[in-house]
């Protein structure tokens, strides 16, 4: 443990000691080092990630599948199909089994009205359209499956 190393070094950069008084030998705020710049392999890693960030990698899709482009419009289709499966319109694709799940069905279609309002005036036509659409077709396919219950 006394062993050195000379590209390591400690100094204290405190400028109270411990009853809060200035230290006479603190440093000044002048004297801090720069900011070194990250080694080039570390900027090059990072760079790559932002390229790549939030995209699967082609080798992680399913096999023999095209790949396919993340859209606002496929996102919401995704919701709105999971409200379907928990109204019990059609199988889940997990188990394709068609079970009723009125409170997953409802969560669902809270998510995308809270989607509509946060993404206010970002839309296009088309999209508020289908959003308008799809809402309404799912809240009028629940209120149906809460009578009946």
């Amino acid at each position: 443990m006394t062993e050195e190393n000379e590209d390591y070094r400690v100094s204290d950069k405190r400028k109270f000691d411990s009853e809060g008084n200035l230290r006479r030998d603190a440093p000044d705020d002048n004297d801090r080092e720069a900011p070194r710049e990250p080694p080039q392999e570390a900027q090059a890693i990072g760079e790559e990630k932002a390229e790549g960030a939030g995209q699967i990698p082609p080798e992680a899709e399913a096999p023999g599948a095209p790949p396919q482009e993340i859209t606002f419009t496929a996102f919401i289709l995704s919701l709105g199909t999971q409200a379907m499966v928990g109204l019990g319109l059609m199988p889940d694709p997990m188990t394709n089994e068609t079970t009723e799940n009125l409170e997953f069905a409802r969560q669902m279609i809270e998510i995308l009205a809270l989607l509509r309002d946060k993404t206010k005036g970002n839309l296009e036509a088309d999209e508020i359209t289908l959003m308008d659409n799809l809402l309404h077709d799912l809240r009028m396919q629940y209120v149906d499956k809460t009578k009946q219950s």
